[in-house]
Formats: C-alpha cells, sequence, structure tokens
C-alpha cells in the first residue's frame, strides 16, 4: 500500500471538477466529504499500524467508509 491514504478525487478523476463544485456550493456534501476524508486517513492509519484496529472495528470502518464513498457518488451523479 501507498505510504498516502488515496484521496476521494484520486478515485474519481474524471469528476474532480464536479466534486470541487459540490463541495464550494453544497454545504451537506462538503461534510460528507469531509467524513469521508476521516474515514479514509483512519482506515490508512490503521493498514499502514499507526493505529491498530482490531479485526471488527476494521470491518466496521470499511462499511462506514465504502457508504460514505456510495453516498458522495450519488450526489456526484445527480
Amino acid at each position: 500500500m501507498s505510504q498516502l491514504p488515496q484521496e476521494f478525487y484520486d478515485e474519481f478523476p474524471d469528476h474532480a471538477d464536479r466534486i470541487r463544485a459540490l463541495e464550494a456550493e453544497n454545504p451537506e456534501f462538503r461534510q460528507k466529504a469531509l467524513r469521508y476524508h476521516e474515514l479514509q486517513r483512519a482506515a490508512h492509519r490503521a493498514e499502514m499500524k499507526e493505529e491498530p484496529l482490531t479485526q471488527e472495528a476494521d470491518v466496521e470502518l470499511a462499511k462506514e467508509r465504502d457508504a460514505a464513498r456510495e453516498e458522495l457518488w450519488r450526489h456526484i451523479m445527480l
């Protein structure tokens, strides 16, 4: 795994302009994007063993992060 966590823009590079516009115009989207960013960073720290998690906590974190990503994706595709 990379030493740097993957950013939301990196996952959807073709939609970076739309993501930036939504972050600027939509406070709800911006809040959800910040939450996704926090979850992504937490997952990265766990994967890098900086902040190890139990297997159960790791699974729950992954589920929450994936759900947040899906919700953001729905906003992008509207």
